[in-house]
Order: structure tokens, then C-alpha cells, then sequence
């Protein structure tokens, strides 16, 4: 399962969160997608936002290493980054 396309409400930030949140075991399944080339790709820093905390590092990273067999780097994620705008 990938997050392309992922939305956020423009009346509640915190709406996608909560409604991932729904499904339990979603936050250890759940991995980024940019959808790049297209237009409406998703920046790792517009997932991020909208995940936040442990969602946030599972889903850009630790999910992915943990299906391909990765090591997961040692390095903690800043979720606090700049966020570009969705588009």
C-alpha cells in the first residue's frame, strides 16, 4: 500500500491522520509514493506534514527497509522540515 495519492482536508489538518489512524495495522504497512514524473506528485515533506511522529518516519522510510530488506538508517528523520506546497 502506498500513499499516492494522499489528500488533506483544507477544514481540518489533522483529518488524514485520524482517518489512517482507523486502521490499525495501516502504520506498519503503509509506504511513501511520489508519483513522479506526474504532475501531481507528492513531496516527501507534504507526506510528512500530514503523517507526523512515528507515522511519519514508518511510512517515508522504516516500511520500505523493512519489505526490501534494508537496513534502516541510524539517522532520525526530521519530520519538522520546511513543507513545500502540494500541487
Amino acid at each position: 500500500m502506498s500513499t499516492q495519492p494522499l489528500e488533506e482536508s483544507p477544514h481540518d489538518v489533522g483529518a488524514t491522520l485520524a482517518l489512517l489512524s482507523t486502521v490499525d495495522w495501516l502504520e506498519d504497512v503503509l509506504c511513501f509514493a511520489s508519483d513522479h514524473p506526474h504532475a501531481t506528485l507528492d513531496y516527501p515533506d507534504y507526506v510528512a506534514k500530514l503523517l507526523k511522529g512515528s507515522w511519519a518516519a514508518k511510512v517515508l522510510c522504516d516500511n520500505a527497509c523493512d519489505v526490501y530488506g534494508f537496513p534502516r538508517p541510524q539517522q532520525e528523520l526530521d519530520t519538522t522540515a520546511t513543507v513545500a506546497t502540494h500541487g
